[in-house]
């Protein structure tokens, strides 16, 4: 836990030193804050499925479509179960407090798990390749084009795009420790 208190508190100190560099503060915007309220609260608010019922679906699909071993069908399937898991997300409830709720924190963390799920999933789908953790039965082999790009994802209003971006060259001071 020590590293955590020293890890903070430079991050603490750098922030500081920072915004007392860029000396403008950006303008804080009341209705977003607001919505972001709304937001993390809304779970309390709603009747809906225990958050532990839909990580545990959440978990399902990812173990059975999106596994070590991977395939387009499966891949494809795991999408669309995945996308059915964000519309539940969106109807989780809980109970209690808003200290010391695990579920809650459960909740709010889903968004984030569903996120990233359907992220690894849309990836996979495009890495049309087996390298390292990512097994592909319909494509065994390494692509040495693929080596040489990095799926990126960005997420948007209507979902995520996934493109392949060139990956920098690796220094040659690195290049040489690695030969």
């Amino acid at each position: 836990l020590s590293d955590l208190v020293v890890f903070g508190r430079r991050a603490g100190m750098g922030a500081a030193e920072f915004a007392k560099q860029n000396g403008q503060w950006p303008a804080v915007d009341e209705i977003e804050i607001q919505n972001h309220v709304h937001r993390t609260i809304a779970p309390f608010e709603r009747s809906g499925e225990n958050p532990y019922t839909v990580h545990s679906a959440l978990q399902d699909v990812m173990g059975k479509y999106v596994g070590i071993f991977r395939s387009e069908n499966d891949l494809q399937e795991g999408l669309r179960e995945l996308l059915s898991v964000r519309e539940r997300i969106k109807n989780t409830h809980v109970e209690g407090s808003v200290m010391f709720n695990p579920g809650w924190h459960l909740a709010r963390d889903l968004e984030n798990l569903q996120v990233c799920a359907e992220a690894t999933c849309q990836s996979a789908l495009l890495r049309k390749e087996s390298r390292g953790a990512h097994s592909r039965t319909d494509f065994p082999k390494e692509d040495p084009q693929l080596a040489k790009v990095n799926m990126c994802v960005k997420k948007s209003a209507d979902g995520m795009t996934v493109s392949a971006t060139p990956c920098p060259t690796m220094p040659e001071e690195l290049r040489k420790l690695l030969q």
